[in-house]
């Protein structure tokens, strides 16, 4: 195949734009698109190869997946060793342990599926994961397992409907990906294959078409292209529905520059040889610069300045460079007498990162040992109180069946009983424990499910809105005397919000919104551990997300002007600088970055509790 120095210009658009992205770059607020302009180049790149093999008749699968492996694996495995090793010396046990898993999944080509289930790519908490990045890799590579075949078969039996399977394919991927995202499942459509699947299967289609565009076409589709990503890069935040359809502008945008061919204005720009070398290294830069970044962060504990910025991102890069030229590069062209041995150097350098992960968490008590106070916080990290908020019967996991919730168990109201519902998602069910051991004459019920806000209309997986819309639907003939709503609450909620409490005040007498909990940009156990090796009292305030503060106040305007009750939980549990973190036993409020231990929600629901009372006439405790 025909080299294209514009296409690797390309890949340097697409590498920055991660970069600055991940460097929290204001004006790139939207670079995590660069993972899908690379997947567009893949796509068009591999099927190219593929596809002019197949033509030639010298196609075989096993030749491929040799090329890919010593593509791939040589510097993944490097900066996978180098990360564990360096980040064993700053972890605690239980994140090394995470990380352990992490790298193992990675190893394999797989951690899509681990972060999927453990950390959404927006969420806070996925700021610590040194490895959150292999996520794209995971996609990629599955991918490559089976669209070789696809391309084997289409070609032997169906040559000359290629166009238009590759096409069907793409369409229902991207249909698939559109609706995961309005229907709440936005996690799996950015994290696995199928949702992802169009965005490859569109640098297919230019590879099989390969059209020609006369030179002011070409011109004006490369100016276009080009333009899309940038105001994608821009434009995007953590908030926007992505994928979905907001994936088109930078997917179309990368379509159009290649389409454009060498001759188009953009793509002689992308082909100037400082521009290109970005790209050659692209790659290796790609990996070494976001785990740099968190144990960057791990050891300082600081705010990315633009100084630490631009040595963050200059010393990648000098990283990368010597990776591609050293590592990358070499094993690449290395010639071996057998392809069996490629296979085998692949497998021993994936056991090796699957030993390494599972050995790592010993290995940490040697490099980074703990004391009694810093063991009894990390003893509450990640340790889901599952007593505590009912799971699996009134609270229904991720995973779970709607039909494993039990409306006897959970929302029967009893009689003779002032009986007050919790209705949301696993912020609501940590205020369960609380409020049923302050007020003990009351009966309290749960509806909850996790990930599943109480807004109407319902929206979300089909297990929140099969137990939402059955529990609610049942409220208007019981005997309820008040609902308490509850959720990860965010400012797009409030427009919803309003007309929520309108129609749940049509169900029941008295409608409670318990405010926003407060959050840290990482588990707290895990940041009161630090505070203490470090002796840093103001350690955690230094972490605290201060966006709930005005978030508070915004939700007590909706919330009162609608006629409901308010309660702020940042009014209880903080002051205008800091939120409270200990519980009386001295063991953390929070087992990650918000949500309660069965301590943590006896203190937080004080103030619901004496709401509640005045609002049912009961005596004063």
């Amino acid at each position: 195949m025909q080299y294209r120095a514009d296409v690797d210009g390309l890949r340097a658009v697409a590498v920055t734009s991660v970069v600055a992205y991940h460097l929290g770059t204001p004006q790139v607020s939207g670079g995590f698109v660069g993972v899908d302009v690379f997947f567009v180049i893949s796509g068009f790149l591999i099927t190219s190869l593929i596809h002019g093999e197949l033509g030639e008749g010298r196609f075989t699968v096993t030749d491929f997946y040799r090329r890919r492996l010593r593509r791939i694996v040589p510097a993944l495995v490097t900066v996978l060793l180098v990360t564990c090793l360096v980040a064993s010396g700053l972890l605690f046990a239980p994140e090394l342990h995470e990380l352990s898993r992490s790298a193992i999944w990675a190893g394999l080509f797989s951690s899509n599926l681990y972060f999927w289930q453990h950390a959404g790519y927006f969420d806070a908490p996925s700021t610590s994961q040194p490895l959150l990045h292999t996520w794209s890799l995971g996609v990629e590579e599955q991918f490559y397992l089976f669209f070789p075949l696809l391309l084997l078969l289409l070609h032997r039996f169906a040559r000359r409907h290629l166009t238009l399977a590759l096409s069907v394919v793409s369409v229902a991927s991207f249909v698939l990906g559109v609706w995961q995202v309005r229907e709440g499942h936005a996690t799996a459509a950015f994290y696995l294959l199928p949702a992802r699947a169009w965005e490859l299967g569109l640098g297919a289609l230019l590879a099989v078409a390969r059209p020609r565009l006369p030179a002011p076409a070409g011109h004006a589709a490369s100016l276009l292209g080009l333009m899309l990503i940038a105001w994608s890069c821009h434009h995007y935040t953590g908030s926007t529905h992505f994928p979905g359809t907001a994936a088109l502008a930078p997917v179309v945008g990368a379509t159009l520059v290649i389409a454009a061919g060498e001759a188009g204005a953009v793509n002689r720009v992308l082909a100037w040889r400082p521009i290109v070398f970005v790209g050659l290294v692209s790659y290796s830069w790609y990996l070494w610069h976001w785990p740099a970044i968190v144990i960057y962060r791990l050891y300082t504990f600081e705010d990315l300045t633009w100084t630490s910025r631009a040595a963050l991102a200059g010393g990648t890069f000098v990283l990368a460079v010597l990776s591609w030229r050293f590592v990358e590069g070499p094993l690449r062209k290395l010639r071996l007498p057998d392809r069996r041995y490629v296979v085998g150097f692949a497998a021993a350098t994936s056991a090796a990162v699957v030993l390494l992960g599972l050995g790592l968490q010993p290995f940490t008590r040697l490099v980074h040992p703990t004391d009694a106070a810093e063991a009894s916080y990390l003893r509450v990290l990640d340790t889901v109180h599952t007593e505590g908020n009912k799971a699996l019967s009134c609270f229904i996991l991720n995973g779970a069946a709607a039909s494993s919730y039990s409306h006897a168990t959970c929302s029967t109201p009893e009689p003779g009983k002032h009986n007050v519902v919790i209705v949301g998602d696993s912020h609501a069910a940590d205020l369960y424990w609380g409020l049923a051991e302050r007020m003990p004459a009351v009966s309290v019920l749960q509806v909850t499910a996790s990930g599943c806000k109480p807004l109407l209309p319902l929206k979300g997986e089909a297990r929140c809105v099969a137990v939402l819309k059955t529990e609610l639907s049942r409220l208007k003939g019981e005997h309820v005397d008040a609902m308490v709503l509850s959720a990860r609450w965010r400012t797009a909620d409030l427009r919803q919000l309003a007309r929520t409490i309108a129609v749940y005040r049509t169900l029941v007498p008295r409608v409670v919104v318990v405010g926003v909990s407060p959050e840290w940009f990482g588990s707290v156990p895990a940041l009161l551990a630090r505070a203490h090796d470090r002796g840093d009292r103001g350690f955690l305030d230094q972490h605290l997300d201060h966006r709930v503060f005005p978030l508070d106040r915004a939700m007590r305007e909706v919330v009162e002007s609608s006629g409901a009750t308010y309660v702020s939980l940042v009014q209880e549990l903080c002051s205008p600088t800091s939120c409270r973190s200990l519980a009386p036993d001295g063991l953390p409020m929070a087992f990650d970055y918000g949500h309660f231990t069965t301590d943590g929600s006896v203190v937080a629901t004080d103030t619901l509790a004496q709401a509640l009372s005045r609002l049912l006439a009961l005596p004063a405790r």
